[in-house]
């Protein structure tokens, strides 16, 4: 279901273990979406899977600043923070991933 202006989400994470065990993550603190949003998008990583070089595209809505991806690891260690540019529209960010 979409998401709706003025309303409060939080968000879990859960990751299933090579052996079949399952763990969960979160909730985050409450997250406000603002009417101010028109599009914001992170899509998925590409190639997948890949072993020198990933791609990841995000389009962020008008008057978008301070926005920062972030990417961790299965086990919930950051392995690298994008600031990105105040800036409107679609964006691409390059990770290296030949040493994780």
């Amino acid at each position: 279901q979409p998401l709706a202006a003025g309303m409060e989400y939080r968000y879990w994470l859960e990751v299933t273990e090579a052996d079949g065990t399952m763990k969960r993550f979160g909730p985050t603190e409450p997250v406000s979406i603002s009417e101010l949003i028109s599009r914001l998008a992170l899509g998925e990583p590409y190639p997948s899977p890949a072993r020198e070089a990933v791609t990841i595209s995000y389009e962020l809505p008008n008057g978008c600043s301070g926005a920062v991806i972030e990417v961790y690891d299965l086990s919930g260690r950051r392995i690298d923070s994008f600031p990105l540019a105040p800036q409107t529209g679609r964006g691409e960010i390059f990770l290296d991933v030949s040493e994780y």
